[in-house]
């Protein structure tokens, strides 16, 4: 998940197909890990699902840190703007 926050960030920053597509496939796997019962976790995900590499430290941060990047991968377009986007909107 700390490969898909900067992925996120980067892709964004492009625009264009790569990103709309990256981002619906991103999205999608997010929303299906998330956890959706439970009356302690429920909205949060579990630092092992969706599995990461190892040197990500998931199991280390734990559910709280998996779960801050997959919310910041999902808002980054409510965090920035594309950095090289055509200022005239063409």
């Amino acid at each position: 998940i700390y490969h898909w926050y900067y992925a996120a960030q980067v892709l964004h920053n492009y625009q264009g197909k790569e990103w709309e597509t990256w981002n619906a496939a991103a999205r999608e796997e997010l929303v299906k890990y998330q956890v959706k019962v439970g009356t302690k976790t429920a909205g949060s995900w579990n630092p092992f699902q969706p599995a990461g590499a190892t040197d990500e430290n998931a199991d280390k941060g734990g559910r709280l840190y998996v779960t801050c990047l997959c919310l910041l991968t999902l808002e980054v377009y409510y965090r920035h703007l594309p950095l090289y986007r055509d200022p005239s909107g063409g």
